[in-house]
């Protein structure tokens, strides 16, 4: 509910003069290094990415600052987290015992995924990050991680962990890796079991929900979520449409969403 309070606030802002005022502040915000990073936007390569970032703010996460981000998250499960905590239990179930986390920072899967996943006694839990961030973890584990099962390794032992590995887990650090993830898989000595992908191309995530709806089109739910990327890509008309139509089917449990979103976008 308070999400879907939120969208139509930005939507409701958006046809107001407040809206441009809104986007010029986070812009003179961002440009001074506001908010923690110094990239937006979608570039067709990491190089591309690196050229057009500010350049007040160091570039990537190996730097105190970068290290100290993401605290809130140790604590929160957002939506995208289900799918990973759903195929973990059923892999720790299947006996796997070693994960690779690539990219997981101080440990925020590790840490939040354990309020509602069962971890196994000899869970080994092994995150690869830069030197900035492996140290801040390092640190952080000494004082939270009772259960001694998360460890922290940088680039020249890396591989070998991740060679070790029953799972290789890679949740939303694709975008600020250099090396495709493809790539660094292919070149280790041998395969994890399982390899589990999260929160890679979000810009795609329009074409990957009009593909969804092309395979289950009775699925309200999955065309409710296409409502929302057709807003966010600023096509209302298509949005609205859909939106009429789902709600004109069979009640569902984001119906109230739906029904304020097309609320919000008016006639």
């Amino acid at each position: 509910m308070l999400s879907s309070l939120h969208e139509m606030l930005h939507r409701a802002l958006e046809l107001l003069p407040l809206g441009a005022w809104q986007r010029r502040r986070f812009d003179a915000a961002f440009v001074k290094g506001a908010y923690g990073g110094r990239c937006r936007g979608v570039y067709s390569s990491h190089a591309e990415a690196a050229a057009a970032a500010l350049h007040a703010i160091p570039v990537g996460y190996d730097n105190e600052a970068s290290a100290r981000l993401y605290r809130e998250r140790l604590e929160r499960i957002y939506p995208a987290d289900y799918p990973m905590m759903l195929w973990l239990d059923r892999i720790f179930e299947a006996g796997a015992r070693r994960v690779f986390d690539l990219g997981g920072h101080v440990g925020i899967a590790y840490y939040a995924y354990r309020r509602i996943v069962r971890y196994p006694a000899d869970l080994s839990w092994v995150v690869h990050d830069v030197p900035a961030v492996v140290k801040a973890g390092q640190a952080l584990a000494r004082v939270r991680d009772k259960f001694g099962q998360i460890s922290f390794v940088d680039a020249p032992t890396a591989a070998i962990e991740a060679a070790r590995a029953d799972v290789f887990l890679a949740a939303g650090c694709q975008q600020y890796i250099e090396q495709p993830l493809a790539d660094r898989l292919r070149n280790l000595p041998r395969l994890p079991g399982w390899v589990l992908v999260n929160r890679g191309k979000l810009h795609e995530g329009l074409q990957l929900l009009l593909k969804a709806v092309s395979l289950d089109e009775k699925n309200p739910e999955i065309r409710y979520h296409l409502a929302k990327a057709l807003v966010q890509a600023g096509d209302k008309a298509r949005a609205r449409a859909e939106l009429k139509k789902v709600l004109a089917g069979d009640r569902f449990s984001s119906a109230d969403e739906a029904r304020a979103l097309l609320a919000s976008l008016g006639s």
